[in-house]
């Protein structure tokens, strides 16, 4: 099966996708995982076709709560991200390396708010 058909699945199937990223959570560096604490994420990501999906995500002790279609208000952080950066990372040997070229090229970005949450994110930026 190739990537681009599996982060499509992936992306239909929001459930699974939520298992999946909790489940690998603990695989983080303890850095990065004290990281990741209480917060309302947008993410808004552009399909090869040109739609956006939005996507949100609800954080709670570091774990994925909610994930669900659709877009918060008042969310935390806002990532915007295309779909063919995303098939990079996961078809990359080094998706930490991917990872971070994309965001030093702002191909992925984001919007953090608050002081404390845009610290946070040039930290885990410059580590990765």
């Amino acid at each position: 099966e190739d990537t681009n058909k599996a982060i499509t699945k992936y992306l239909d199937n929001l459930p699974q996708l939520k298992n999946d990223l909790n489940a690998n959570l603990d695989k983080l560096p303890g850095f990065a995982r004290s990281l990741i604490g209480n917060d309302k994420i947008n993410l808004h990501f552009t399909r090869e076709s040109g739609d956006v999906l939005e996507i949100y995500a609800e954080l709670k002790g570091g774990k994925i709560e909610i994930l669900d279609k659709g877009s918060l208000d008042k969310a935390d952080i806002d990532i915007y991200a295309n779909e063919k950066d995303i098939n990079d990372i996961t078809s990359s040997d080094n998706a930490k390396k991917t990872v971070k070229e994309k965001l030093n090229s702002d191909a992925i970005s984001y919007k953090a708010k608050g002081l404390f949450r845009k610290m946070k994110l040039k930290l885990v930026k410059t580590f990765l």
